[in-house]
């Protein structure tokens, strides 16, 4: 009888399946995308007299010969026409409407608002509003997406008062938006492959189930389980509680309606005009051109956002608002569960703690208000970094941590101080004053090992500065000329949390909308008590682990100081006091900020006491194992009530899609369209209906010893000028662009300032005569910086290859063990 290979050169008869399964997935997808290239796309085409009239208001305009049909001098809003039932198969559509508006303007100057919206009773093409916007064309273009086949969806036209009158309309299927799913649908099949991959046994190559062995030989496990290494129950459990974390704290993308909090208009509005300003050109993004009505908004400047160009990627692509905020947000919880374990593993040892532990902060009570309450997206996106700052100061300070860890914790300390900078500054801030403090208090260890952990502190700090010098260095400019950010207060001592509510199960959606104070949930506080019963059992039974109990009596101690920083018992406004350091602590705005540390810490506390307890002997393993199941209660019944709260309130959730609707998504007080905020304004800028006020006359340049005899605006953001100065000294003209260091004149003899009312000012020689133009043109130096930090990261990725890729696949971690 011929002697069998071993189990570890053999592939596994379900990984055989499982290949065949994926040429299947590629067949499919094949066919799927010859079907949606061949087939032709649906159009239709209504001409206005096909609307019908709604009743609301008697039809008193009609124009047959140029074929507009509409009302005329209606007093209030009234819905004045609809379209037929159209039949709409799923997909996206072009909706192009020719219409004519002479809206109604109040005693305060606001216009009247014509919409069109999009109502469907059968839920299929959702309901939501499109704002008409001006056009010179007579057009309103907008897009709208059917998820399932209707036959009862309608466009009804709301007149705000004035004439309104509609003409024909056409909707013509996108054909290169079936390609957008069919490329979503390819990377969630490979998604599904990749779990399956992960949880079958067997398959692996021989290099690394060998290397694998070694480590479960050193645990005494069988032959036939150095083959199971990703396989086996263990791995469906991990991969359980990982996808169900992501899932439970992703719940509201499933659902057509979008949740929204405090600041979800905001962040939706950078989406869409980073997705302008790259189709224009324009990158890195550092100036909306569309805001604030043609004045354009800089808030990149201030905001890091790389990561929101991949939302406005997909809205290039045809995606919908709604739809690439959603698969932004899934995509976040994705890699933090990813991250999260992958630190907790090495931290820990112990693979299936790790992925509670991530299901627990992908869960946090405090993460998911910043998902959905607050809609706080550079805040949880940040979140996805701090679990990497905690690996790399283990990894520089533990007597566990393997030299392959301490060699590649410069490299994940810049990378996480990277995003956070990306991300919010706030979150960088907090984590940045910590790391000093802890750095201070570590200080003789520090001194004992200079080379390792002051050598990897600095390193890591080099990678980052040189990384975000692009960014880092417009940002330092804008700060240091004085003009910006004046409104933020630093009287923050009574935004703070009481004492006793940190000690609160939960603080609903309902009573969250009508006070700030938010709760930082009982999983943490219960993981600072697990942590404390596990460090009392385990001195009582003599396995007092001192590596874990010092990591974890870190991470409580830190996490207990955060969480009184976030209350109002801590002096903060004795802290606004200490100039400009006071200045810098308190341009958090608001203490209970700090809960973004203290909820990871204390997590991190008790994951290293119920790390001591399994390492402890069965009894310890099965206590262990009880006190996560009841954590992991607490946090799916915190989540569910959450969830609750949004469901039950009346307010918090709207149906969002194109492009259109967010600049005229409501009537409000004035007539700008991409408002945005009023954070990074120039200092004297004043915002009024229409614009910004100058000196003398409000959206009109204000002009000194000049004549302007032509000004308009030009793509891209800038204005063209023609205009004589006078022979009696310089001349100036204020243009209607907000004032940022970013615009330069097509004439070098031209000088740019910002004039008193924050806006653009040209000085002109005096007698000049001719025209030009004041464009998007940064400086020179903003240029060399990106330059600079492009130059870091090819450079880093040179040393790191080098560095890393000679090396063993697998390092030794607490003697080779990484226990399931």
């Amino acid at each position: 009888m011929p002697t069998p290979k071993p189990i570890a050169a053999m592939p596994h008869r379900s990984h055989r399946v499982l290949v065949g399964v994926a040429l299947a997935q590629l067949l499919l997808l094949a066919l799927l995308g010859l079907a949606a290239a061949l087939r032709p796309c649906h159009t239709l085409a209504l001409a206005p007299g096909v609307l019908e009239d709604t009743g609301a208001a008697t039809l008193t305009w009609q124009n047959g010969q140029s074929g507009f049909i509409g009302a005329e001098n209606l007093a209030e809003a009234a819905d004045i026409l609809r379209t037929p039932a159209l039949t709409l198969r799923p997909g996206r559509y072009l909706v192009t409407v020719a219409y004519r508006s002479s809206p109604t303007t109040n005693g305060d100057g606001v216009t009247a608002k014509a919409a069109v919206e999009v109502n469907d009773p059968a839920g299929g093409a959702g309901g939501y509003v499109s704002r008409l916007a001006p056009a010179a064309d007579g057009l309103h273009r907008l897009s709208i997406y059917v998820a399932v086949p209707t036959d009862t969806a309608r466009l009804l036209f709301t007149d705000y008062g004035g004439t309104l009158a509609v003409g024909s309309i056409t909707l013509t299927e996108s054909k290169s938006y079936r390609f957008v799913l069919l490329a979503g649908l390819g990377l969630l099949l490979a998604l599904a492959d990749g779990a399956a991959l992960y949880c079958l046994p067997g398959g692996h190559s021989a290099k690394r189930v060998a290397a694998q062995g070694k480590k479960n030989a050193a645990l005494g496990e069988s032959s036939a389980d150095k083959n199971r290494w990703y396989g086996g129950p263990q791995a469906w459990q991990r991969l359980g509680l990982l996808v169900g974390g992501v899932v439970l704290a992703s719940l509201s993308v499933f659902a057509r309606t979008l949740v929204t909090g405090d600041d979800w208009y905001f962040h939706l509005v950078r989406i869409d005009c980073i997705a302008q300003s790259l189709a224009a050109g324009q990158f890195p993004v550092r100036l909306y051109s569309m805001a604030k009505t043609g004045y354009g908004y800089a808030s990149s400047l201030f905001y890091g956002e790389v990561f929101l160009y991949l939302p406005a990627l997909l809205r290039l692509v045809g995606v919908s608002a709604q739809g690439a905020y959603k698969l932004y947000l899934l995509g976040v919880n994705a890699a933090t569960a990813v991250v999260a374990y992958r630190v907790f593993v090495s931290m820990l040892g112990r693979r299936r703690l790790a992925a509670a532990g991530a299901f627990l902060y992908l869960t946090g009570y405090y993460r998911l208000l910043n998902l959905y309450a607050r809609t706080a997206v550079g805040e949880y996106t940040a979140a996805l970094f701090l679990p990497l700052v905690c690996w790399a100061v283990w990894a520089l300070y533990s007597s566990d941590a393997t030299p392959r860890h301490r060699r590649r914790a410069p490299w994940v300390l810049g990378l996480a101080f990277t995003g956070l900078l990306q991300s919010h500054l706030i979150t960088a801030e907090l984590a940045a004053v910590c790391l000093l403090v802890f750095f201070l208090l570590h200080l003789r260890q520090a001194m004992a090992r200079p080379r390792r952990i002051v050598g990897g502190l600095a390193g890591g700090a080099v990678l980052a500065l040189g990384l975000n010098l692009w960014f880092l260095v417009p940002l330092l400019t804008c700060l240091g000329s004085g003009l910006y950010m004046k409104g933020t207060t630093l009287q923050i001592q009574t935004l703070g949390v009481l004492p006793a509510q940190l000690l609160a199960p939960v603080d609903g959606f309902r009573s969250y909308l009508h006070q700030l104070p938010v709760s930082l949930g009982s999983v943490p506080v219960l993981a600072l008590a697990v942590f404390v019963a596990s460090r009392v059992l385990l001195r009582r039974g003599g396995a007092t682990q001192p590596t874990l109990g010092r990591a974890g009596g870190v991470a409580a101690g830190f996490g207990v100081a955060c969480a009184l920083l976030s209350t109002r018992a801590f002096p903060w406004d004795a802290v606004a006091d200490w100039g400009a350091l006071g200045r810098l602590l308190c341009q958090i705005q608001f203490p209970w900020r700090y809960f973004s540390l203290a909820g990871p810490l204390l997590l991190l506390a008790g994951l290293c006491g119920l790390a001591g307890l399994c390492g402890s002997g069965a009894r310890g393993r099965r206590v262990a194992g009880l006190c996560v199941a009841a954590l992991v209660g607490v946090s799916v019944w915190q989540a569910g009530a959450l969830y609750a709260g949004f469901s039950t309130g009346s307010d918090g959730q709207i149906s969002l899609y194109d492009t259109t609707q967010l600049a005229y998504l409501f009537p409000g007080d004035t007539n700008q369209t991409y408002g945005l905020d009023d954070l990074y304004l120039p200092s004297g800028a004043t915002p009024t209906v229409d614009g910004f006020a100058s000196a003398t006359n409000q959206n009109i340049q204000n002009v000194q010893n000049a004549t302007v005899t032509a000004l308009a605006r030009v793509p891209g953001g800038g204005v063209a000028v023609t205009c004589q100065a006078g022979s009696g000294g310089a001349a100036t003209v204020e243009l209607p662009l907000l004032y940022y260091p970013v615009y330069a004149a097509s004439d070098p003899a031209l000088t740019l300032t910002p004039s008193a009312a924050g806006l653009v000012q040209v000085v002109l020689p005096a007698g000049y005569s001719g025209s030009f133009t004041v464009g998007y043109r940064p400086p020179s130096l903003w240029h060399l910086a990106e330059l600079a930090s492009l130059l870091t990261a090819l450079v880093a990725l040179v040393v790191a290859r080098r560095q890393f890729c000679a090396r063993p696949l697998y390092s030794a971690q607490k003697s080779g063990i990484v226990k399931g």
